[in-house]
């Protein structure tokens, strides 16, 4: 037990301590509290409820008061016990091992959706990289290139008399589609010399 008093009507009754600046000094110390502790350790550790009579006469063999004094000893007071919970052994052990298997669930459970999160992911990135492999469309292979005009001219000017000439065809299409066929040679060219050095 570690602090009893009686809070007078007058006196601070939200206090569990005995000091003069919330005036229950007065009234508390016509307590007996030496009984108090005793009948406290006799019949109240252990227990889940027990009772302390304070109502009995001061002249009774089991009362609480050193001496009677009507105006701390009426129902408008109210007594208090402050005491500490004591914890035996074997029960702080259980509580310890509930609280480390509480801690361990929550742990796996972490660990198990990090993982599942991990797994998530890579599998949408394997399942996307798979879905770009099997679709295949002609913009994977589409090269887009600015035609400038000195490409032109040197075009006009130097290979296309010659692209004619070697294609043995007449000047029967424009200059662009030769010019666009002519590119797609030369290109197809460079490209399978370079298959071919690799």
């Amino acid at each position: 037990m570690i602090s009893v008093g009686i809070n007078s009507a007058d006196a601070d009754r939200t206090s569990c301590v005995v000091r003069s600046d919330l005036g229950n000094v007065e009234c508390s110390s016509f307590l007996d509290t030496a009984k108090i502790n005793d009948t406290f350790v006799s019949q109240c550790r252990g227990k889940k409820n027990c009772v302390l009579d304070f109502k009995t006469s001061p002249t009774a063999t089991t009362s609480f008061w050193k001496s009677s004094n009507p105006t701390c000893q009426n129902n408008v007071n109210f007594a208090f016990v402050q005491y500490s919970c004591e914890m035996q052994e074997n029960e702080k052990f259980f509580k310890y091992r509930q609280v480390t298997m509480s801690v361990f669930c929550v742990l796996m459970i972490s660990i198990l959706f990090v993982l599942c999160i991990w797994y998530i992911q890579h599998t949408v990135d394997l399942g996307g990289m798979q879905y770009d492999v099997s679709t295949i469309v002609a913009s994977d292979y589409t090269v887009e290139m600015d035609i400038t005009d000195e490409m032109w001219r040197e075009f006009e000017d130097n290979a296309y008399s010659a692209y004619v000439h070697q294609r043995n065809q007449d000047d029967q299409m424009s200059k662009v589609l030769y010019f666009k066929q002519w590119l797609h040679d030369n290109i197809k060219e460079i490209l399978s010399q370079f298959a071919n050095d690799i």
